[in-house]
């Protein structure tokens, strides 16, 4: 009696290494970026603002001390342009003064933000 396996030959396996090649490295570059999320994922609660940290972060362009009276008095100075297609779409409307306030006073409060961050991480960053 024979072995209950099957023996393949020299040439068979030959053939089949490039297909399981290909398949463990489809595998491998798939559960890479995985691994790498984990891995700043695990960075960042071991050391707080890692991930922060791993880039260069660009200074800020915007004025954290800008005059919220005089921003709302341009915008509602602003004209809508003539040619707008949305305009035409949505049918003209006025702007309220209340909600151009709330909307700047909201990006003063991010730039000042940005501008934290920004200083926080430069005092974080080490040379080399």
């Amino acid at each position: 009696m024979t072995k209950g396996g099957f023996q393949r030959t020299g040439l068979e396996w030959l053939s089949s290494l490039p297909a399981c090649l290909l398949l463990l490295a489809v595998v491998l570059f798939s559960t890479s970026s995985d691994i790498h999320n984990q891995m700043l994922r695990g960075g960042e609660q071991l050391w707080s603002g890692y991930y922060k940290l791993r880039m260069d972060m660009a200074q800020p362009e915007c004025n954290p001390n800008r005059d919220i009276d005089a921003a709302v008095a341009e915008e509602l100075a602003k004209a809508p342009p003539a040619d707008d297609p949305m305009a035409a779409l949505l049918g003209a409307h006025d702007k309220d003064p209340e909600d151009v306030r709330r909307a700047i006073e909201r990006s003063v409060r991010e730039c000042q933000s940005d501008h934290a961050n920004f200083a926080l991480s430069q005092d974080q960053l080490t040379p080399g």
